[in-house]
């Protein structure tokens, strides 16, 4: 997704999920998701039960609201290194 308005119909089924759960943004659904991957449950989200994603994207939403400067800034850095990596890539001679 770019950093234009995100739409329910822009959302993958976890960001639906989080979105129902938390009443979050959906400009904040993937950062959520990611926030649960990285620093709730360390992991993938497929093993959970819904009880447990629940608990995990309310758990992460706080995270995200107590720490939004630290995360936007994180996630912005990734998203400038992805950048910079898909330009570079696209420069790249072909094989």
């Amino acid at each position: 997704m770019t950093d234009s308005k995100v739409t329910w119909d822009d959302l993958r089924f976890y960001g639906r999920l989080i979105v129902i759960d938390t009443n979050c943004a959906l400009e904040d659904a993937s950062k959520i998701e990611n926030i649960m991957r990285d620093d709730i449950f360390h992991s993938t989200l497929d093993w959970l039960s819904r009880t447990q994603f629940r608990r995990g994207a309310r758990e992460a939403y706080q995270l995200l609201q107590e720490n939004r400067a630290e995360y936007e800034e994180f996630f912005a850095t990734m998203r400038r290194a992805f950048d910079e990596a898909r330009a570079t890539a696209a420069k790249a001679p072909s094989p």
